[in-house]
């Protein structure tokens, strides 16, 4: 029997509870305070129109995208896009809401790895050039606790696959 003056003292839990909280608290503070922006951007010898096609060709991405193994949806204003990338060692499954479809102009999507991981505020936006020329311009803002933790990774990688994609769509848009 216990004496009288004796706290019974709890398991814990509480204590851990607050301190899960307090960490989640933190993750969710890195993962979205601090964005990465990429950009990227080549000048291709076709106008937008004749660009456009290879932009929102989504079933040949799996063809010519060395980091799209599939993407499928379609390219309008408040679509569902799937896709599967893999690159820096990684394969994930991306779910995307098409935000912006104006042919020949610019195609974005906003998307997510399971929310807290990976978003996405992705476009390519084709700017017409004189000469019957486009700059094909490919932005993201991405958040989460991915960029957020292994950016210094990943950057080269993700600057790596725009760059590569520009080009194949470069190659594509010249070679019709």
């Amino acid at each position: 029997m216990r004496h009288p003056d004796e706290r019974r003292r709890g398991c814990g839990c509480g204590f851990w509870i607050l301190a899960g909280g307090a960490l989640a608290g933190v993750l969710a503070f890195l993962a979205f305070a601090f964005p990465r922006y990429v950009t990227t951007s080549v000048v291709i010898q076709a106008p937008p129109a004749r660009v456009w096609p290879d932009v929102v060709d989504f079933d040949g991405y799996a063809r010519w995208n060395p980091y799209v193994r599939q993407m499928t949806g379609e390219p309008s204003l408040g679509s569902e896009l799937r896709a599967t990338l893999e690159g820096g060692g990684f394969e994930l499954d991306l779910s995307a809401t098409v935000t912006a479809a104006v042919p020949g102009e610019a195609l974005s999507w906003s998307g997510s790895v399971f929310w807290i991981l990976l978003r996405d505020d992705h476009s390519v936006v084709l700017e017409p050039l004189p000469g019957g020329r486009t700059r094909l311009v490919h932005k993201s803002v991405l958040t989460g606790l991915v960029p957020a933790l292994l950016w210094g990774r990943l950057e080269a990688d993700v600057i790596d696959a725009y760059t590569k994609h520009n080009q194949k769509v470069k190659a594509e848009s010249e070679g019709r």
